[in-house]
């Protein structure tokens, strides 16, 4: 990380694949984590697999609250719904910590689901208007919220809709 200083402005650490590798995975991310906000990065962390309320819970509070996970912002998806998410909302707006949500991923079947019509708009579009939702009173000096949607390079198309219909919240 250290030769990469000067050359990125932030890192990204997959928290399940160092889960996988047991308690040893587990120290090294937080070594790592550690290092990389002593290096002076913007440090974001893929979130845990949340698939419950109570699992939201523990999840905020271990990565936000207890900081055990030292990060500044976490990765995670608006399909697990608004009630998974809202446990991290009061994280950003009192200690300055975001939220990124994985609006269309890059898998190659993502499509089979984000790309669906729900309505008149397309489902990627849906969980990108939670984002908006949930980030207009999260603005930032700046401008930006502390809550974006973030999507796949993988299609021009959709990442030109995207930042047509959400520029505010859109990464």
């Amino acid at each position: 990380m250290e030769q990469l200083k000067d050359t990125v402005p932030a890192v990204r650490f997959p928290f399940d694949a160092f889960a996988l590798l047991g308690s040893e995975g587990i120290m090294l991310l937080q070594t790592l984590l550690e290092q990389a906000k002593g290096l002076g990065f913007y440090v974001l962390l893929d979130s845990p697999g949340i698939h419950s309320p109570w699992a939201a819970d523990r999840t905020a509070d271990a990565i936000f609250e207890k900081e055990t996970f030292p990060c500044d912002g976490l990765i995670l998806s608006p399909y697990i719904g608004s009630d998974c998410l809202k446990p991290f909302l009061s994280y950003c707006k009192d200690r300055d910590k975001a939220l990124f949500l994985v609006v269309r991923s890059p898998n190659k079947s993502a499509s089979e689901l984000q790309d669906l019509l729900t309505g008149t708009r397309h489902v990627y579009n849906a969980a990108a208007e939670l984002a908006g939702r949930f980030g207009e009173t999260l603005i930032g000096k700046c401008g930006y919220s502390r809550i974006a949607a973030a999507a796949s390079a993988g299609s021009a198309d959709i990442l030109r809709t995207l930042r047509t219909k959400h520029n505010r919240n859109f990464l």
